[in-house]
């Protein structure tokens, strides 16, 4: 099941006095690092790749690239763990009456947030790794990235040619260059190793799209969710009846 956040971890500054926390919590923590730990083991082996070819071509290793590559690759296989590791205790993610808010860091610079009116959509993509474990990743369509995630490459003609992508926000088909669509999906601001990726989906979807009015926190495990449109919590199956209250 979904891990709840026990604390806010600072996150009680960032909410407004007038605003109500309908959900927060955090990314499953094995999912978090090994998504990190494979990224970084594949680039790495790109680099030690290339280098193994001068090696083999003859070309001293002084003056070849593996003079560089070579420690590269093996601080990018610990660093960039370790960096992930002590991020994750600060990893949050919080739903409110009027905010999506992403906690990615110990500073104010890593809190990125949006008006719910500023969401189009919200949608769940399950990658390899995610299968395996469960888990999944929640993308908000906003105006900055108002695109259906997914993985592109780099096709005849280069990565800089225009291609048409449905813009799901504005409802119209726009021309961006591949280049420019992959650093916006790599950039855009997403819920990470989520272990119900699509139960928060639907509660996001009921808080921005105007579900119905009788919000209630399951008794059994907090969740929050509408009793009028649920007959039972989506997070646990816990049944209440209808004049169960807060």
């Amino acid at each position: 099941m979904f891990e709840r956040a026990k604390a806010l971890s600072g996150m009680e500054n960032i909410v407004d006095p007038n605003e109500e926390i309908i959900w927060s919590g955090k990314p499953n923590r094995k999912a978090f690092l090994l998504s990190s730990v494979l990224w970084s083991v594949a680039i790495a082996a790109f680099f030690l790749g290339i280098t193994s070819l001068f090696l083999l071509s003859g070309t001293p290793l002084l003056s070849s690239p593996a003079i560089i590559s070579i420690p590269f690759a093996i601080g990018l296989m610990v660093g960039f763990p370790i960096w992930q590791y002590r991020k994750t205790p600060h990893t949050e993610y919080m739903i409110t009456n009027q905010r999506l808010i992403i906690k990615s860091g110990i500073t104010k610079q890593d809190v990125w947030f949006t008006e719910l009116d500023e969401i189009k959509d919200a949608i769940v993509k399950i990658g390899l790794l995610d299968k395996i474990l469960g888990t999944g990743k929640l993308y908000p369509i906003t105006a900055t990235y108002p695109y259906e995630p997914k993985g592109y490459r780099f096709t005849e003609g280069g990565m800089y040619k225009p291609i048409k992508v449905y813009n799901i926000a504005e409802k119209k088909i726009d021309e961006i260059t591949e280049i420019d669509l992959y650093r916006s999906i790599q950039t855009h601001p997403k819920l990470e190793a989520l272990t119900e990726p699509y139960a928060i989906q639907k509660l996001l979807k009921e808080v921005i799209f105007g579900a119905g009015t009788n919000y209630i926190s399951c008794k059994y495990c907090n969740f929050r969710y509408d009793l009028n449109r649920e007959g039972k919590c989506p997070h646990c199956g816990g049944a209440h009846s209808q004049n169960y209250s807060l």
